[in-house]
C-alpha cells in the first residue's frame, strides 16, 4: 500500500542500505577486497586488527545501491559478545580464505555455524531462517597458483555443503571486476530475498545491534583518503616480483579526518 502510494505520488522511496559483513582469517583479503571493490585501488597491506564500516553508494542493473560495509578486525572474530552484535546487524556475509592457506579454508565453516547460530535470533522459524541468510564463499589469490592449498573443486564443494548462496574464486590484486561482481551478488542475493520474504524483518536484537553500531566512535562515512604507509605502495612497482609467497593483503588506511 506504501509503495503504491509513492508510486501515485512519483515520489521513490529510500532504499534501505544492505548491510554486509566480511568475515575471514588475517591476510586472506578482506580490506583488499573491499577497497577494490569501492576505489577500484588494489593497496597490498594494512592493519588486521582495525575494525571500520565504510558507506558506499553504486549504482547497479540500473538501481542505485546503498552499502553499509563492515570489515571485521581479527581479534573480534574470536571475541563471542562483538561477533554476535556484528552478526545480528549483517543481512549479508562474505567469507573469504585464501587459495594458498588451507587453515582458512577450513575456518569458514567454523564462521559459518557461528552465522546459523547467531540469526537464529530473527523473527523467521528455525527451519526457514538458514534460507533467509545469505553467505557468499570467496577463494582470494587465484594469481598465486604456484602455491596454491586448495582446489576450485573443493571451495565448490565446501560452499554447497555449507549452505552458501554462491561461491567465486577471485584475484583481487589481478582483477578488479571480480571484486565487483562479488558485491552485486551479495546485492542480487539480497534483493531477491526480500522480495520472497516481504514479511522479513530486523528483529529487536538486530536493532539493538543498530543502535550499538550507530553509537560506536569507530565507524565511518564514505569517502576515504587511502595513503601509504612507509614501505607499501598501491601499485605494484617493476622491482616486486609478479608472485609473493603468502603476501599479506591487509594493511593500512588513513581516514579523513
Amino acid at each position: 500500500m506504501a509503495s503504491m502510494l509513492y508510486n501515485k505520488m512519483g515520489l521513490i522511496p529510500k532504499q534501505k542500505p544492505i548491510r554486509v559483513m566480511i568475515m575471514g582469517q588475517p591476510g586472506v583479503g578482506k580490506t583488499a577486497l573491499l577497497v577494490r571493490f569501492v576505489t577500484k585501488r588494489f593497496i597490498g597491506d594494512y592493519d588486521s586488527n582495525l575494525e571500520k564500516m565504510y558507506m558506499y553508494q553504486v549504482t547497479m542493473d540500473s538501481e542505485t545501491v546503498n552499502f553499509e560495509i563492515l570489515d571485521t578486525a581479527a581479534y573480534i572474530q574470536y571475541k563471542s559478545c562483538n561477533m554476535e552484535m556484528n552478526m545480528r546487524w549483517a543481512d549479508v556475509f562474505i567469507l573469504v580464505y585464501s587459495i594458498t592457506d588451507k587453515c582458512s579454508f577450513d575456518d569458514c565453516s567454523r564462521l559459518k555455524f557461528l552465522i546459523n547460530y547467531n540469526k537464529k535470533k530473527r523473527r523467521l522459524s528455525t527451519k526457514e531462517h538458514l534460507s533467509d541468510v545469505p553467505v557468499i564463499l570467496v577463494g582470494n589469490k587465484i594469481d598465486q597458483q604456484y602455491d596454491r592449498m586448495v582446489t576450485y573443486a573443493d571451495g565448490k564443494k565446501r560452499s554447497q555443503e555449507l549452505g552458501c548462496v554462491a561461491f567465486h574464486e577471485i584475484s583481487v590484486r589481478e582483477d578488479v571486476d571480480q571484486a565487483y561482481e562479488v558485491f552485486k551478488e551479495a546485492y542480487t542475493c539480497w534483493k531477491s530475498m526480500s522480495y520472497k520474504n516481504p514479511k522479513l524483518k530486523r528483529s529487536s536484537s538486530d536493532n539493538g545491534a543498530e543502535a550499538f553500531f550507530n553509537s560506536a566512535s569507530r565507524f565511518i562515512s564514505w569517502p576515504l583518503v587511502f595513503g601509504e604507509s612507509a614501505g607499501s605502495s598501491s601499485s605494484r612497482s617493476e622491482d616486486t616480483p609478479e608472485f609473493r609467497a603468502r603476501a599479506s593483503t591487509e594493511g593500512h588506511v588513513q581516514w579523513r579526518k
